[in-house]
């Protein structure tokens, strides 16, 4: 077997040998056969490159439509919004959002504070919030 360097690296290999079929300045050089494109070679020895932990995949939150993220608070919930909508303009702005979005993610930061507000606005408790919060949060993988 034979390997093609280029640099420090093995560009190709071929079992064919080499000598007197390229341009001479192609350098090969004889190795064995586990020897593969990406190894390093220093001159005097291969090296299988290093093995590089692969990227976590990015966070991905789940996405909700207007109205699974309505399903996410209960009846009685959704009717104390809507009650609170007639007289506090926060509330109202954040339905008013909620209803025009087209998805609604724990990612944007007007989520959290509009569940915050809810809570404030004692519409729904901390311990709901938090229930809330837990279904929006991305999936273990």
């Amino acid at each position: 077997m034979w390997a093609r360097i280029e640099g420090d690296r093995v560009a190709e290999i071929t079992d064919i040998d080499p000598a007197g079929r390229f341009h001479p300045s192609l350098v090969w050089v004889g190795c064995s056969s586990d020897v593969a494109p990406g190894w390093h070679y220093d001159g005097t020895s291969f090296v299988p490159p290093s093995i590089v932990a692969p990227e976590p995949a990015p966070t991905v939150y789940p996405q909700f439509s207007a109205l699974e993220m309505l399903d996410q608070f209960t009846e009685a919930e959704q009717l104390a919004v809507v009650a609170a909508t007639m007289t506090e303009p926060a509330i109202k702005l954040w339905y008013d959002r909620l209803i025009a979005a087209t998805y609604v993610t724990y990612e944007d930061p007007r989520t959290e504070a509009g569940l915050q507000a809810l809570v404030d606005a004692e519409l729904i408790t901390p311990q709901r919030k938090a229930e809330i919060v837990a279904a929006m949060q991305p999936e273990e993988t």
